[in-house]
C-alpha cells in the first residue's frame, strides 16, 4: 500500500517537474523571441518613408460614345504612420482618412493611361505584384495583412481599392485599364523634399526615380 503511494507520489512530482520546465521553457521562447523582434525593431528606428503618391480611386471620364477613359485619383498618404502602426489602419481606407486624402490639396487627379505611361517609362519598371491574400471572415487576413505592412520597404494595400471598371468597355479595354491601375499602385511617386513642392509630376514627366520598395498585397 505504502509502495503505491510512494509511486503515485514520484509520479505526480515528475508531472509537475515536467509541466514546469515547460513552462520555464515556453517563458524563456517568449522573451528570446521578443527581444529579437525588438533588436530587429531597433534596426528599423533610423529609416524614415516620406510621404508618396500612390491611387486611392479611379472613376470613368465620360467623353462622347467614344472608348471609354478613367482619371485616377493620388492622394499623398503619409506612409510612415501606416508602417509603423498598421494594427492602427484595420483598412487602406482609414490609412487614406488620417492622410486627410479628402482635401484638395492632397489630392491629384490624373488620366489612367497616360499616368501609367509615365510610371512604367520612368527608367524604373513599376513593382509587380508579390502576393495576393484571399479572406473570409475572421480567418487572421488582417493580422497577416499587419506583419507584411510593418516593415518599411513593403507596399500593402488592404482593402478599400476601387478598381476601374465600365459597363461600356470591352474585356481588353477593361485588363488594359487594370494593368494601368495596378502599375501605379506599384509606382508611388514621393514628394519631393526640396522647396516644399510636391513630385507628383514624376508621372508625367518621366523623371526617374529610386526603386526602393517591395509590393505586398
Amino acid at each position: 500500500m505504502s509502495t503505491e503511494t510512494e509511486a503515485k507520489r514520484s509520479s505526480r512530482s515528475a508531472a509537475a517537474i515536467a509541466v514546469l520546465v515547460t513552462l520555464l521553457g515556453g517563458l524563456w521562447l517568449c522573451a528570446a523571441t521578443w527581444s529579437g523582434g525588438a533588436a530587429a525593431a531597433r534596426g528599423y528606428d533610423d529609416i524614415r518613408v516620406g510621404a508618396i503618391w500612390v491611387p486611392v480611386g479611379v472613376r470613368e471620364e465620360m467623353v462622347g460614345a467614344g472608348d471609354p477613359r478613367w482619371r485616377v485619383t493620388l492622394c499623398l498618404v503619409e506612409w510612415d504612420a501606416y508602417w509603423r502602426r498598421p494594427h492602427e489602419f484595420g483598412k487602406f481606407k482609414q490609412v487614406q482618412q488620417a492622410s486627410s486624402c479628402g482635401e484638395s490639396k492632397r489630392q491629384r487627379v490624373l488620366d489612367l493611361a497616360e499616368a501609367a505611361y509615365a510610371a512604367k517609362t520612368r527608367g524604373v519598371k513599376p513593382l509587380a505584384p508579390a502576393g495576393f491574400i484571399f479572406q473570409e471572415s475572421r480567418v487572421g487576413s488582417t493580422l497577416l495583412a499587419n506583419i507584411l505592412a510593418a516593415v518599411p520597404h513593403h507596399l500593402v494595400y488592404s482593402e478599400g481599392l476601387r478598381l476601374p471598371t465600365s459597363p461600356r468597355a470591352s474585356r481588353a479595354q477593361q485588363i488594359a485599364a487594370l494593368r494601368d491601375y495596378v502599375s501605379l499602385l506599384g509606382a508611388p511617386a514621393r514628394a519631393a523634399a526640396s522647396c516644399g513642392r510636391d513630385d507628383s509630376r514624376e508621372l508625367l514627366t518621366g523623371e526617374r526615380r529610386e526603386n526602393r520598395y517591395r509590393r505586398a498585397w
